[in-house]
């Protein structure tokens, strides 16, 4: 495997019935599914143990992209120039940290849909403190698809015609606007999917990072 791949716990989704409840407890060992309620994330026995156990954790992914993409633009029409810098990271995966750790102290608004027994459908497993497995931080809950297409820099500008610029004894005059991450089209739920740092075990994993900034530019490029 890559370095700074993930291994992680796979899991079925959450126990809703009682039903449901028997049927897993009775797929693992004697007395190794006790431990799992009704409202608990169902932990998948992905090694045939009947056991869930650290071995249970598997493969799925890492921070590094399967394609990487990177684009540059300069176009002109008349007196307009119009240049952009697009990115794109295509395939790789980013473990959402700050999701997993505003369950862990209860200030995720999702948690107000988390399972109970008048909310039985809920798609987030009961909060039972934060060293529960429900908010285990290798639960493949976390995992997200970080793909993202982001335009990195875009510049417009006009540059006065020839005629006018005789008229003030100039020889050029152009005005312009830039900006700097104006866009990100992508589909992880954080603030920034482009996580992480230089060391292999921070790459990919989003612990609250502060996110890219958007800056705005404009200017007057002034040529005697």
């Amino acid at each position: 495997y890559e370095a700074g791949a993930f291994f992680l716990y796979r899991t079925d989704g959450i126990i809703n019935t009682q039903n449901e409840l028997d049927v897993y407890r009775e797929s693992l060992q004697p007395g190794a599914g006790d431990v799992f309620q009704l409202g608990d994330v169902k932990y998948v026995d992905t090694n045939g143990d009947w056991l869930i156990i650290e071995a249970e954790r598997v493969y799925m992914g890492s921070w590094r992209p399967d394609l990487v993409i990177g684009v540059n633009t300069d176009l002109k029409y008349n007196q307009f120039d119009l240049s952009m810098m697009w990115f794109a990271s295509v395939g790789n995966e980013v473990i959402n940290g700050s999701k997993g750790i505003s369950y862990v102290y209860e200030t995720s608004r999702d948690l107000l849909n988390q399972w109970s027994i008048a909310n039985p459908d809920a798609p987030v497993a009961a909060f039972r403190g934060n060293q529960h497995a429900n908010v285990s931080p290798f639960l493949d809950t976390w995992l997200e698809d970080g793909s993202f297409v982001r335009l990195r820099n875009v510049t417009l500008g006009y540059t006065l015609p020839k005629n006018l610029l005789d008229k003030i004894s100039l020889e050029k005059l152009r005005i312009y606007v830039s900006a700097q991450n104006p866009l990100t089209i992508t589909r992880y739920s954080g603030y920034d999917p482009e996580v992480g740092g230089d060391g292999l075990a921070t790459r990919g994993l989003d612990r609250g990072n502060y996110p890219i900034s958007i800056v705005y530019r404009g200017g007057i490029q002034i040529d005697f």
